[in-house]
Order: structure tokens, then C-alpha cells, then sequence
């Protein structure tokens, strides 16, 4: 813009515009930040200082701000950016830049193991996703060697990753993956619960699948939806076993966001269901994924758990849900044959914690 300039106001000290153009000035940055900043961007402290200083230009190009003003605004700034003690290692491409590497190595890599187990060298794949904002929050401050900016920035993204993992899992911060019991507890104390009554292994229920899509229709946020069935399916006990499904649950199901292990566990119910509808009682078995997981037990229990609901239930097939790295994988037990099969989407060897339990 050429011309003369703009007169604008600036506190010194709050950095706030004022006088008669200070509600253009204020949609004028509205504009240029726009323009220059990526909306993936989550702060203008993560906006890299080239990217602050061709926008101080472009503001002194078009308004004319006091000298004093302008020192004690950049005099404040740099004050800001000394107390950062989490930086990001971002060029000038920014978080921009940052995503279209991720997104052409995570395609590269997703092509190649297509590949290698068995696909076309003209493989089409799909484009991957966007990553969250919180995991660009780490990549951007993880040096080439794996370590963390900072010993805060290290902090920050243990925090991250224990609550990502936990959040796949369906459990909440510091509750682990034992949610549904401990969180309902709290919740049923003041809200209502609509029950499924009791399933007895003579009377199966037609389908469970209907009951969940029917009790979907009038689920409401907080108010859980109570599962109720013997704990001999699992071999956790003779009594009732319960668990609840939330509206977040089959929301997340639904928008393919999140497989919590409250639908794992009812999708082993409903299968189970199947199996003495067609007989197969005496054939198949399940195992609980609380109890077998590495996270919030310890492996003496778990394998203490799969070695006695084998010796105690005497199966020919178990079927075991397990979940790591935020990935739900299935262990397929053949006690008789002494056979263990593994399945993974992702291609994900087996765990030593995994070992462990197929071993004993």
C-alpha cells in the first residue's frame, strides 16, 4: 500500500492499539495473519520469528508507529520468547512444511509395506491423515537423534503420549484402562443406567447387536449403558460381570475415531452368543483385554490369568483381544495343538509382554 502512513496508538506496555483507527488496524491484522500464518499453527508463540518479522514489515509499511512503541513492543516480545522453555525446531516452512514431510514419509512408508507383503509396484495408496495438533506439537520439537528440545518439552510430550495412549484405550487420565467399573461408579451414583438383564448361558438373547442399536436411540452424554452377563465367559469370577458403554463409545465407533474396549468386550459377548447358538460352546473361549494388557497390570497377573482360564476352561481355541501402541490386535490361542497366532493390520510383531503369556 502506498500513500501515507496510518497513525496508530500503541500502549508500550500491553502492546493494545487505540485512537480512531484502532478498529482498523485491528481487522488489518486480522487479515495479514491470515495470509502469512498457517491455520495449523496453534499459537503465535509457535509462529518462527522470519515469519513475526515479514509481518512487522508489512504493519510499518501501512502504519506509522511511535519509536518507543515499537521498541518496547519488541523489547516485550523478546522477553516472551525467552521464557519459551519448550522451543520447536521449525524452519520458515513451519508447521506447513512439517506436515507435507510427514505426510510424504507416512505414504512412502504405507506403500513400501504394502509392497513387501505382496502388492503391485503401481499400488495405489490412500493419502494418510493429517496428524493431530498435539502430536505436530512433539515432531516439531524431536531432534534427529530422538531426543526432546528440552528437558521441558520432554516432560510436556511424556504427558502427551500417556494421555494419547490411555484416550485410544477408552479410559481416562491416571484410571488406565480399568475405566468402565471405577468411572461408573461415580457416575451411577447420581445418574440413571438402563440394564440388560442377565444372560444365562440357556437362554441366549437373540441378537445384542439390536439392543445396542435400540439403546443408542435414547443414549444421552453421562449416562452409560449397563451390560450385565456371567463372569464365566471370561473366567473372572462365577458372579456377574459388568461393564458400560458410553455415548462417546459408539459415537467414536460410529466417526472411526476410536475403538474403546467397551465394544470390544460387548463384540465378544454378541460372538459368544453366536457360538451357543451354533453349538461351538465346548470349542471357544475368550479372554478378558483388561486382564491380559501390559498397561495397569503387572505381568505376573497377567500371565497368572491366561494360564489359569486356560487350564480351568479346557478350550480348544481362545480368542484375545490385545491392544498396544494405540492398536487393537487379536492373539489367537490353540492350547491342544500348541499353536499361538498373531493378527495385526499394521504388521506389528508380537510384544515380549506377549511372549510371556505364550509362553506359560
Amino acid at each position: 500500500m502506498k500513500g501515507q502512513k496510518i497513525e496508530i496508538n500503541v500502549d508500550p506496555n500491553t502492546g493494545t492499539a487505540s485512537g480512531p483507527n484502532s478498529v482498523q488496524f485491528a481487522s488489518y491484522l486480522g487479515t495479514l495473519a491470515r495470509d502469512k500464518i498457517s491455520i495449523l499453527v496453534p499459537h503465535w508463540k509457535e509462529v518462527p520469528q522470519a515469519t513475526k518479522d515479514l509481518i512487522w514489515q508489512d504493519i510499518l509499511e501501512v502504519y506509522q508507529i511511535e519509536d518507543n512503541a515499537i521498541l518496547a513492543v519488541r523489547e516485550k516480545a523478546k522477553a516472551i520468547q525467552e521464557l519459551n522453555d519448550a522451543p520447536h525446531l521449525l524452519s520458515r516452512g513451519g508447521y506447513d512444511l512439517l506436515v507435507t514431510n510427514y505426510s510424504k514419509n507416512e505414504l512412502k512408508r504405507l506403500k513400501e509395506e504394502a509392497i513387501q507383503y505382496g502388492a503391485s509396484q503401481d499400488v495405489v495408496i490412500d493419502h494418510p491423515p493429517l496428524p493431530p495438533r498435539h502430536k505436530l506439537w512433539v515432531m516439531a520439537r524431536t531432534k534427529s537423534s530422538g531426543q526432546m528440545t528440552s528437558k521441558s518439552a520432554n516432560q510436556i510430550a511424556e504427558k502427551i503420549v500417556s494421555l494419547d495412549e490411555q484416550a485410544s484405550q477408552g479410559s481416562f487420565p491416571y484410571r488406565l484402562i480399568s475405566w468402565p467399573r471405577r468411572l461408573v461408579r461415580h457416575i451411577s451414583s447420581s445418574k440413571q443406567t438402563q440394564d440388560i438383564p442377565i444372560i444365562h448361558r440357556s437362554k441366549p438373547r437373540n441378537d445384542p447387536i439390536c439392543d445396542l442399536r435400540e439403546a443408542s436411540l435414547t443414549l444421552t452424554y453421562g449416562n452409560p449403558f449397563k451390560v450385565i452377563y456371567l463372569g464365566s465367559l471370561f473366567g473372572v469370577g462365577a458372579g456377574d460381570f459388568v461393564f458400560y458403554i458410553t455415548f462417546d463409545d459408539i459415537r467414536e465407533l460410529i466417526e472411526r475415531q476410536m475403538l474403546n474396549i467397551s465394544i470390544i468386550q460387548f463384540w465378544m459377548f454378541y460372538l459368544n452368543q453366536k457360538i451357543e447358538e451354533h453349538g461351538y460352546d465346548d470349542l471357544y473361549g475368550f479372554l478378558e483385554p483388561q486382564y491380559t494388557q501390559k498397561l495397569g497390570n503387572k505381568k505376573e497377573k497377567a500371565i497368572s490369568y491366561t494360564s489359569d482360564r486356560i487350564k480351568n476352561s479346557q478350550k480348544q481355541i481362545y480368542l484375545a483381544p490385545y491392544i498396544d501402541q494405540n492398536h487393537w490386535k487379536l492373539l489367537v490361542l490353540c492350547p491342544i495343538s500348541n499353536v499361538a497366532v498373531w493378527f495385526c493390520s499394521l504388521h506389528h510383531k508380537p510384544t515380549m509382554h506377549v511372549k510371556h503369556l505364550v509362553k506359560r
